[in-house]
């Protein structure tokens, strides 16, 4: 009788589990679509109250970034550029983090942006580029 109660306590905690991470998944979607639809107010609010959902249960930082892309679409570039930053705080080795914030951050902070291209170079350097010691092709 304890080893039944025991597995249902159990299967319950994970159907609960997986209702959470299924809410976060449909919330980072939402976000993901604000980020690819044209500019809306409406929209961009709700997927800022998205954030927090998407991100519950779940570390990755695409949700963030995809919202900081919804924000820069709609022209608040210094917004975007605030969240991307507090992403590349979380994830120093962020590429893709980094890539974004030079662009975004060329609206608004020239600095920011120059730091943020070469950090990103670093991590991500252009395909075909050459080794500085030989000169040859990196392929």
């Amino acid at each position: 009788m304890a080893v039944r109660i025991l597995v249902a306590a159990l299967a319950l905690a994970l159907a609960g589990f997986l209702v959470v991470q299924e809410r976060g998944a449909r919330a980072a979607d939402r976000i993901t679509g604000a980020a690819l639809a044209d500019p809306n107010p409406q929209r961009l609010a709700e997927a800022t109250a998205d954030l927090s959902t998407a991100r519950r249960w779940n570390p990755e930082t695409t949700p963030a970034l995809d919202l900081a892309i919804a924000e820069a679409r709609a022209g608040r570039y210094a917004q975007a550029g605030a969240r991307i930053v507090a992403v590349t705080r979380e994830e120093p080795e962020n590429a893709r983090a980094f890539q974004l914030l030079c662009s975004v951050a060329k609206r608004y902070d020239s600095d920011l942006a120059a730091t943020a291209c070469a950090r990103g170079r670093v991590l991500a350097p252009p395909v075909g580029s050459l080794k500085r010691s030989s000169g040859r092709s990196t392929r």
